[in-house]
C-alpha cells in the first residue's frame, strides 16, 4: 500500500492511461485503499467523459480578430523575439561557414597525378 498520496498530475496521468506499467501498478494499489484519491479518479473520469461529449464549438469571426490585435499590441508591430535569436543563429551559421569556407578548411584535394607511362 501506497502511503504517500499520487500528486493531480500523477492522478491525471493514471486516467488518461498515461503512465509507466510499474508506477500504474502502484497508483492501481493506492486507490484501491484510499477513498479520497478513488473519489479524486472518479471525478476526473467524469470530467474525461463530459469533455467527449461536447461538440466542437466554432469561435466567432471578431474573437479571431480580437487576439490578432491583441498579439499585435503586445508586440508593439514587431516580430517576436524568438525570431530574432533564430535569425542571429541563422546569420552565425551561415558567417561561420563562410569564414571556413574562405580560411581554406574545405579545400578540394588535389587531383592525384597519374604519369604517363614510359
Amino acid at each position: 500500500m501506497t502511503r504517500i498520496h499520487p500528486d493531480s498530475v500523477t492522478l491525471n496521468d493514471y486516467v488518461d492511461d498515461a503512465l509507466p506499467e510499474k508506477e500504474r501498478a502502484a497508483v492501481d494499489s493506492h486507490v484501491a485503499s484510499c477513498a479520497s484519491c478513488r473519489e479524486m479518479v472518479s471525478g476526473l473520469r467524469s470530467v474525461v467523459v463530459a469533455a467527449a461529449a461536447l461538440q466542437p464549438a466554432e469561435p466567432p469571426r471578431a474573437a479571431w480578430a480580437r487576439i490578432e490585435r491583441e498579439i499585435r499590441r503586445q508586440s508593439g508591430g514587431r516580430l517576436a523575439p524568438r525570431w530574432r535569436w533564430l535569425a542571429a543563429a541563422a546569420t552565425l551559421v551561415l558567417a561561420t561557414f563562410a569564414g571556413l569556407k574562405l580560411a581554406g578548411v574545405w579545400q578540394k584535394p588535389a587531383a592525384p597525378v597519374i604519369a604517363a607511362p614510359a
